[in-house]
């Protein structure tokens, strides 16, 4: 099966849950803080939210799929976008790289989704497969920083569910 980009449920489910109250601002703050990828975490609640757990292997293959994407398309995009922040005359323009990056992130969730296909998840109960899953990808993310992670993940779940 063929993901589109618009008709993806982790894509449906990912705009849903992004605009949650307190959902953007911790993404961006896990993104900025520990270098998350917010797709990365965004499937990772999503698989939970289905009750799937997604396994150590399972998660290392995405992250190895996701971070060339990431690093190649998406990043250099926001970079650019934020530098344009705050400069009236390049407001338009801003918009234009704002929006593309925003393509680049569905791009990259399709890849993702058609990666998730080949993997096998366990079953477990949505909110502690929620949890585990985001923890798991902490504990992948910043194992020095554990401590000051696991509270942000936390509360992400906590909104999320």
């Amino acid at each position: 099966m063929e993901f589109t980009m618009q008709d993806s449920p982790f894509w449906q489910y990912s705009l849903t849950v992004y605009s949650r109250p307190g959902v953007e601002p911790l993404l961006i703050m896990l993104q900025d803080r520990y270098q998350a990828d917010v797709n990365i975490l965004l499937c990772c609640a999503w698989l939970g939210s289905q009750g799937q757990r997604i396994s150590p292997e399972g998660l290392q293959s995405l992250l190895d799929l996701a971070l060339p994407w990431q690093q190649q398309c998406v990043q250099p995009l926001r970079s650019v976008r934020r530098y344009l922040k705050g400069r009236e005359d390049d407001h338009a323009f801003r918009e234009q790289i704002k929006a593309i990056e925003v393509e680049a992130e569905r791009r990259q969730q399709v890849l993702i989704a058609q990666q998730l296909q080949s993997l096998s998840v366990s079953s477990a109960d949505p909110e502690v497969a929620l949890s585990d899953n985001l923890d798991l990808y902490g504990s992948l993310l910043s194992p020095a920083s554990q401590g000051s992670l696991s509270p942000s993940l936390s509360q992400l779940a906590e909104l999320i569910k």
